[in-house]
């Protein structure tokens, strides 16, 4: 039995895979979890894997939010909302 505890964006989906203990390739194990409250938590409970590698993935559109705004907060502007597909803010400043 494992569970796992993370903290990430609410409402992301997470996704775990099991990998084989030698390849690191994946089984075909796979759970998935949601994050939910106030915090974004998520856990995977009462999970039995044969491995004790894993692999967690953040569902495309909740990574590609978190990396955006970890350049943002990078370039000294933590809380803007830029969307790098069509080069703009999504909130003009003022």
């Amino acid at each position: 039995m494992v569970g796992l505890r993370r903290v990430t964006d609410v409402g992301a989906v997470v996704r775990m895979a099991e990998l084989d203990s030698i390849t690191l390739d994946t089984t075909g194990v796979v759970f998935y979890s949601h994050c939910d409250g106030s915090t974004g938590d998520f856990a995977f409970d009462h999970v039995s894997l044969n491995s004790p590698y894993v692999k967690l993935e953040l569902s495309p559109a909740e990574a590609k939010e978190r990396a955006d705004k970890e350049i943002m907060s990078a370039v000294g502007l933590p809380g803007k909302t830029f969307d790098f597909d069509k080069r703009e803010f999504a909130h003009k400043f003022l």
